[in-house]
C-alpha cells in the first residue's frame, strides 16, 4: 500500500513538473485492466482516486485512512 502511495504520488508530480497532465484515475484503471502491477488494491485505488478530487496521496484518503490505522502498529 505504501509502495502505491509513493509511486502514485510520484508519478503526479512528474505530470506536474513536465505538463504531461496524467490522470491518475485513468492510470489506475489501465493497471487494472492488465498490467503486469494489477492487484485488487488497485480497485480501492481507482475508488479513492475518482471520489476524492485533489488527493495527492492515498494517505490522506477516506478509503485507505481506516486500514492505515489499524496497520500503524506493524510498521
Amino acid at each position: 500500500m505504501m509502495a502505491y502511495a509513493q509511486g502514485l504520488e510520484l508519478l503526479e508530480k512528474a505530470s506536474e513538473v513536465y505538463k504531461y497532465n496524467i490522470p491518475i484515475p485513468t492510470v489506475i484503471k489501465v493497471w487494472r485492466a492488465g498490467c503486469i502491477i494489477r492487484s485488487l488494491l488497485l480497485n480501492d485505488l481507482y475508488d479513492a482516486f475518482s471520489n476524492e478530487p485533489g488527493l495527492k496521496n492515498i494517505i490522506g484518503s477516506a478509503v485507505f485512512i481506516p486500514v492505515l490505522k489499524e496497520k500503524e502498529m506493524d510498521w
